[in-house]
């Protein structure tokens, strides 16, 4: 979906379509209060929160794999951790859980990335 058709309403129920690959570029936000309502912002302004994504998945085929191209997509609410201190079991929140959790492999920018950089990165990855 592009454009105006990226709407909430059009948006949510395409999740649990049975798509093999779930694509986002655009906007996204972290929630450090509640990381569950971490959102992607569509077209109609509203927003795509984390807890609604992973209700999309219950009981459907789920994608193998989502590319989320949007800053603080793959941000964590403890995200001084080093690297090597991180034990994964249970531990994200924000969107990425949204997919982790159900077994989605996923890809999301910790930090905040300009548009064309973005645009560069999903050509060549995808």
């Amino acid at each position: 979906m592009i454009g105006v058709s990226a709407t909430l309403p059009q948006v949510l129920p395409e999740l649990g379509r049975g798509y093999d690959i779930i694509h986002y570029a655009g906007h996204a936000e972290f929630d450090t209060e509640k990381p569950r309502d971490s959102y992607l912002v569509l077209r109609d302004e509203m927003h795509l929160k984390a807890k609604n994504i992973t209700k999309q998945f219950e009981g459907k085929k789920k994608p193998i794999f989502a590319y989320i191209n949007a800053c603080k997509a793959g941000k964590r609410a403890a995200q001084e951790e080093k690297v090597e201190d991180i034990e994964y079991t249970n531990d994200v929140s924000g969107l990425a859980s949204a997919f982790l959790e159900k077994g989605i492999y996923y890809i999301g920018s910790v930090w905040p990335i300009h548009d064309d950089a973005s645009a560069d990165a999903a050509i060549f990855f995808l």
